[in-house]
């Protein structure tokens, strides 16, 4: 796509997930790495980069307002990485599985996976649950109130004009286009869109030819990226056109070259600058 260019990262899906992540940090040295865990260390510690300890980062955001960075962790909680690198708990307790709307560390999440801020800076976490409860998007205020707005939580496959009546199978990763909350229904294969305003209605994007989707961006233009299997699909803002970005189906290998012949291992995480 001219002037866009599109990062993601291209995993085996056969791996074994390091519990480690790569954060780039922020003004005035852009170009610095900064590797926040213990490689192949999963658990629960706080503090500084190199000391902590956590479940698989599944999701990254930066804060709008404060450019904090956030990312989910399959151990149920939200983690964030404050401007002087220190590490925290943000919503959620490490390894307590449950669903409790309450302020955000007394909140319980069955398990994290999408994180999506608004200009304002609400948060939206989706869970990655792949039990029969658990089924929901949730909503953080900025003043850290954590409440349920879509799901029933059980597993399930529906839209509802009541995004509490709806049902999904891991509704996970998150691209917020004015009041429209895109995400990816992993299991269902499918991708769907909540409204941000009113009683967060939930509506299906595209139903067919998906392979459990899992990363979103959404380009400037509205314009969705999301990961299938090991392609990248596009899906254009206004007639919700499907089509493969880059990659092939059934590829198994990561070879370089043009959108028609590079193939990818999997794909994990995309960015649009």
């Amino acid at each position: 796509t001219p002037l866009m260019s599109i990062i993601f990262a291209s995993l085996s899906l056969a791996a074994v997930f390091p519990a480690v992540c790569e954060a780039i940090a922020g003004p005035p040295l852009p170009t610095q790495t900064v590797t926040v865990g213990i490689s192949g260390v999963a658990g629960a510690v706080d503090g500084n980069p190199a000391i902590v300890k956590m479940g698989n980062p599944l999701s990254i955001a930066i804060h709008p307002i404060t450019s904090e960075i956030y990312w989910c962790a399959s151990n149920s909680v939200v983690r964030k990485m404050t401007q002087r690198g220190h590490v925290q708990v943000f919503a959620g307790t490490p390894l307590i599985t449950d669903v409790v709307d309450a302020l955000t560390v007394d909140a319980r999440f069955h398990g994290t996976s999408g994180c999506e801020f608004d200009a304002a800076g609400n948060a939206y976490i989706g869970h990655h649950a792949l039990d029969a409860t658990g089924q929901h998007i949730r909503h953080i205020t900025t003043g850290g109130s954590v409440t349920t707005i879509a799901g029933t939580g059980a597993q399930g496959d529906s839209v509802n004009g009541n995004g509490l009546l709806a049902a999904f199978r891991a509704p996970c990763n998150f691209a917020l286009v004015g009041t429209t909350l895109n995400f990816n229904d992993r299991y269902n294969h499918k991708i769907k869109a909540m409204s941000t305003t009113g009683t967060n209605a939930v509506t299906l994007t595209s139903g067919t030819g998906w392979s459990m989707p899992f990363s979103m961006a959404a380009d400037s233009s509205g314009n969705l990226f999301i990961s299938s299997g090991s392609r990248l699909k596009k899906i254009a803002v206004g007639t919700l056109t499907v089509t493969t970005h880059v990659g092939s189906a059934g590829a198994s290998a990561s070879i370089d070259g043009a959108a028609g012949t590079a193939t990818f291992h999997g794909l994990h995480g995309i960015a649009i600058d």
